[in-house]
């Protein structure tokens, strides 16, 4: 979205360009005008309002957009209003909200609606090809490709909804999230990760602790696990440079306490793949405790020295890892994409929180095509498609693999 507008005061009609320069040579190849405010107003929805009249140059507009981003959020509210009090008869549903402000075409549509199409979108369809490639890369965006992330907000807002307001000024009870003597990982609800690093206390060396906070800062301690060290697996299981950590699964037998609860409930590897990386073990441990699930199969990640097993060749440095779809029947037992028992609707809100807590980010986990209300070709939320038949092929009709995990997203804090 080109430079932030961090300090409004200093903003000037030149901060709302967006430029498009040669990575080589520095060229400017492009420029376009940004979006501003709460709704993020473009010049569609301030010739919308009446705030701007078409073909008045972008001098006049950019001073628009100015009055916008120095103006309060309270007075935009009523521009806010205005913008939508002519719609107001076609919007039924929240997905309408958020499709009047992102894309006004799609509203009242089927979800299958093409709202921009890369032949004839133009800059529509490149300005949002993002979404285009988070989901099967057609060159369509569809309607419920765009309500994907509608979805993701709407299950970080739930999560992370308030339902008891404490006043806390000099409350003992405070939360307190330094780590003491040993390595934590705070984990809180919504998807944000912090790892403190205190002065280690002896003994402590090979361990990390793992803290939960819940959406009303109560905190949970998961366990303390034990960690060992081993050398980097390259592609192909050879050894590699550099060295990983990896954690047991088996030390963690479950937690329930206080409303909030994660457990494997089976562990299905014949191959020993037991092992997972520290980081990537917080945002799934993470994503367990915000869907609250204590029933979760587990088919592996990586083997005691982070090598790939079990005929699978990415499954290196616990990094990525197989977890059995969601069963209606909570047992955590073998489920298929087509099984009746298989639930389709937990199965993407999980999805979606694996997402918020950094899976699927680098890249998006593997599923395969299935028919669902209607539709042969449904993939489920922050998935791709991957299937290979013959000698040497892959399915993942059969189970959820997790990669893409992004570990910039978690914050290292230095108590030293």
């Amino acid at each position: 979205m080109g430079k932030p507008l961090e300090d409004i005061n200093s903003v000037t009609k030149d901060d709302f360009w967006l430029i498009k320069k040669d990575k080589k040579t520095g060229k400017e190849l492009s420029r376009s005008s940004r979006a501003v405010g709460l709704i993020q107003f473009t010049q569609p929805a301030l010739q919308a309002i009446g705030e701007f009249t078409a073909r008045s140059g972008f001098d006049k507009l950019h001073e628009v957009k100015l009055r916008f981003a120095k103006m309060g959020e309270v007075k935009q509210l009523d521009y806010v209003k205005k913008y939508f009090e002519k719609s107001k008869g076609r919007i039924k549903t929240p997905e309408d909200i958020y499709l009047q402000v992102f894309a006004p075409e799609g509203v009242g549509k089927s979800n299958d609606y093409v709202l921009y199409n890369k032949e004839t979108s133009g800059e529509k369809y490149k300005q949002n090809e993002s979404i285009d490639k988070e989901n099967d890369h057609d060159g369509k965006i569809q309607r419920r490709e765009i309500l994907g992330r509608y979805n993701i907000s709407f299950n970080k807002g739930k999560n992370n909804k308030t339902s008891e307001f404490i006043c806390k000024i000099n409350d003992k009870t405070e939360t307190n999230s330094v780590a003491k003597d040993i390595i934590t990982y705070h984990i809180y609800s919504g998807g944000k990760i912090e790892k403190h690093i205190p002065k280690i206390k002896s003994g402590y060396e090979q361990k990390y602790k793992y803290v939960y906070h819940d959406k009303n800062n109560a905190e949970h301690e998961l366990g303390i696990f034990n960690f060992k060290t081993t050398t980097q697996i390259a592609p192909g299981n050879k050894i590699g440079t550099g060295e990983i950590q990896l954690i047991d699964i088996r030390e963690f037998k479950g937690y329930n306490s206080n409303g909030i609860k994660l457990k494997f409930k089976t562990l299905n590897t014949d191959s020993g793949r037991y092992y997972i990386n520290p980081n990537c073990y917080a945002g799934l441990l993470g994503a367990m405790a915000d869907m609250n699930i204590d029933y979760l199969g587990y088919n592996g990640f990586s083997n005691y020295e982070g090598k790939s097993t079990g005929g699978s060749k990415s499954h290196r440095n616990g990094e990525k890892g197989d977890l059995r779809y969601i069963s209606k029947n909570k047992m955590g037992e073998a489920t298929i994409l087509q099984d009746k028992h298989f639930d389709v609707t937990n199965q993407n809100k999980f999805n979606d929180i694996l997402f918020s807590f950094g899976w699927g980010r680098l890249e998006k986990m593997y599923s395969e095509y299935f028919t669902y209300n209607g539709n042969k070709n449904y993939l489920l939320n922050h998935t791709k498609h991957m299937r290979r038949d013959g000698k040497n092929g892959y399915r993942h009709y059969h189970h959820l693999h997790l990669s893409g995990f992004d570990h910039s997203l978690i914050k290292i804090i230095n108590e030293k």
